[in-house]
């Protein structure tokens, strides 16, 4: 997200001042970057019943922090850590995350519901998802792995980030790149 001159990585971290020789720093950052970018606007989403574009910013958040912070696929991260098991994570993942991501719709007559009483059911081989359930329930587990996040898990989430983001980082701390005002010609 650009602010004015600023390019930031997450709420609180600038691109210009992440340091991708400082693990520790990076950590914080991404755990910023995971909760203000992803679960924070999912909660707001919820507060205002907006089921569908929740679950599509928790299933974006889901496949960022998974690939970012462990050797799982995103659906196996979350049987993992919802303790769901991993065919229904897998058909969950397929029909809510590829569906919302690819198609703008949930496949296979899945659905979203506030009513449901946990994060996943399955009747009749349809399933439901309650997406406050689903986000405290990721979240709850994210946080948990960042609380035990060792030297070695944020040296790979540094690596990784590194990876997927130094050109950012460079860009940032070089000349500020602006946005001038729409041309007025006509092609």
């Amino acid at each position: 997200m650009k602010i004015g001159d600023t390019l930031f990585f997450s709420p609180k971290h600038a691109f210009r001042d992440l340091d991708f020789t400082n693990p520790d720093q990076i950590a914080l950052a991404f755990q910023d970057r995971v909760d203000g970018f992803y679960f924070a606007p999912a909660e707001r989403l919820i507060g205002s019943n907006d089921a569908f574009a929740a679950g599509l910013v928790i299933f974006a958040g889901v496949e960022f922090l998974a690939t970012t912070s462990s050797e799982s696929e995103p659906s196996a991260w979350l049987a993992d850590n919802l303790k769901i098991d991993h065919a229904v994570t897998a058909k969950v993942w397929e029909y809510f995350r590829h569906g919302l991501s690819h198609e703008g719709r949930v496949k296979g007559s899945a659905q979203f519901s506030f009513e449901t009483g946990k994060v996943v059911v399955e009747s009749e081989g349809i399933f439901v998802i309650n997406p406050d359930h689903l986000l405290q329930g990721v979240r709850t587990a994210f946080q948990d792995r960042c609380a035990r996040m060792d030297a070695n898990r944020k040296q790979l989430v540094t690596d990784r980030l590194k990876r997927h983001f130094e050109r950012e980082a460079r860009a940032a701390k070089s000349e500020p790149f602006t946005v001038s005002a729409p041309s007025t010609e006509t092609f």
